[in-house]
C-alpha cells in the first residue's frame, strides 16, 4: 500500500491512490480484517486496518449540509 498522502485526481474529485477500489470495498475488507487482528493481536495488521479506514475517510464528499451530503465514493464511482 502506498502512502497515505498520495491523491489522484478522477473527474475533479481527490481520490486515495493507494486505496484499492471503493470504499465500499475497503469496508468489507476491514469486515474480516478487525477479528483477526483481535483474535491475533497482529501489529502489521493493526497498521493497514489504520491506513485502509483513513482511505475511507478520504473519499467522504461533502459534509452535512454541502453536497453530497457526507457521502463515500464506491468503487463505481472513481
Amino acid at each position: 500500500m502506498g502512502t497515505p498522502a498520495t491523491l489522484l485526481l478522477i473527474n475533479g474529485i481527490a481520490v486515495p491512490e493507494w486505496l484499492p477500489e471503493g470504499a465500499d470495498q475497503i469496508a468489507t475488507l476491514l469486515l474480516a480484517l478487525i477479528p483477526y487482528c483481535e483474535a491475533s493481536s497482529d501489529s502489521v495488521i493493526k497498521t493497514y486496518i489504520r491506513k485502509l479506514a483513513d482511505g475511507i475517510i478520504l473519499t467522504q464528499l461533502g459534509d452535512t449540509t454541502h453536497f453530497s451530503y457526507s457521502c463515500f465514493l464506491t468503487s463505481g464511482n472513481n
